[in-house]
């Protein structure tokens, strides 16, 4: 779970899986907690990546002083293109309510860059059977040597 932490209350946010594929669908949560004496209100949630933004206008409520509360999840495309890790910053609007009435505080951005990670997931596992004869053997390693190349994981052989 990540965190950023600004004046009374803090944003926590995940993803629901440690690295992704190029072109995949990637769910992220989101919590706050308010840790002042005043009730807040979040809005205009969003993440933005140096390939463009996601707007979670949907991830907006108010959270009670001294309560920590569940906003919601959304999930986000990722671009097919991409690979790498990804960084992001995670940008909103907080208010307070104050004497009856609600107090714009403005946009605020984590201090850090956060990340995730988009990695392509190999297309191929092989099984390939072999005696123990010197031939075998020989043929093994060429085997391996060219699945390398092609980027096929050998998952049960060993050479």
């Amino acid at each position: 779970m990540r965190r950023t932490l600004v004046g009374n209350w803090s944003i926590n946010w995940n993803f629901n899986k440690p690295s992704y594929s190029p072109g995949e669908q990637a769910l992220t949560s989101y919590w706050m907690e308010n840790t002042g004496e005043n009730p807040l209100y979040l809005s205009d949630l969003k993440l933005e990546f140096d390939f463009g933004a996601y707007d979670f206008k949907p991830i907006s409520g108010m959270v009670a002083p001294r309560e920590n509360k569940f906003l919601g999840t959304m999930w986000l495309s990722l671009p097919r293109n991409m690979v790498g890790r990804k960084f992001f910053a995670l940008k909103y609007s907080i208010s307070e309510f104050i004497n009856n009435t609600w107090v714009n505080l403005g946009s605020y951005s984590s201090e850090k860059q956060y990340f995730i990670s988009i990695y392509p997931t190999p297309f191929y596992r092989v099984f390939v059977p072999r005696g123990l004869s010197i031939e075998d053997k020989a043929i093994g390693r060429s085997n391996r040597g060219n699945n390398k190349r092609v980027g096929i994981r050998n998952s049960h052989c060993r050479y």
